[in-house]
C-alpha cells in the first residue's frame, strides 16, 4: 500500500491530525504530553505558539516526523522518500505481475515517478484512485 502523508494547511491543523489520529481528547492528550487540557486547546485553537519542546515531545511520543509537524513537509510518521519510492515500486509491480503486457522500464520509471509525484503533492493515493490510474495505462 502507498504510504500516506497527511499534509495540513497550518500547524493547529496539523496537531488536530495528530491528536485525532491517536484518538484522545484534547484533555487526555495534553495529560500524556504533561501539560494541562487549557494549554494543548490553546495551541490546537491557535491561541499560543507552540513551544518547540512540546513539538518535540509530540513527535517522540507519538512517531511523528518533526519537519511535517512544524512545516508540513513530508510525512507524518516519518517515513521518507525511500520508503515512498519503494512502496510505489511495489504497487506498480504488483499492479502487473500476471498481466500479458509487461511495462517497459522507461514506462515503469514513469510510472512511479507518477506515484511518488502524488503522495508528495496530494499526501496518498487512494485505491481506487490507483486502480484508474493502472487500468487506464492497461487500456493505452
Amino acid at each position: 500500500m502507498i504510504p500516506k502523508s497527511t499534509e495540513s494547511s497550518s500547524l493547529s491543523e496539523r496537531l488536530l491530525v495528530v491528536r485525532k489520529r491517536t484518538g484522545l481528547s484534547q484533555a487526555d492528550f495534553g495529560k500524556k504530553l504533561g501539560i494541562s487540557d487549557r494549554a494543548y486547546k490553546n495551541y490546537e485553537l491557535k491561541i499560543r505558539k507552540l513551544p518547540l519542546e512540546i513539538a518535540k515531545l509530540i513527535c517522540i511520543k507519538f512517531d511523528v516526523d518533526i519537519r511535517w509537524l512544524l512545516l508540513g513537509q513530508g510525512f507524518i510518521d516519518s517515513q521518507t522518500l525511500g520508503d515512498v519510492v519503494e512502496a510505489a515500486v511495489i504497487e506498480t509491480r504488483t499492479f502487473f505481475m500476471g498481466k500479458t503486457m509487461q511495462p517497459t522500464p522507461k514506462q515503469e520509471g514513469k510510472i512511479i515517478r507518477y506515484l511518488v509525484q502524488q503522495i508528495e503533492e496530494h499526501g496518498t493515493i487512494s485505491k481506487d484512485a490507483q486502480k484508474n490510474f493502472f487500468e487506464t495505462f492497461d487500456r493505452g
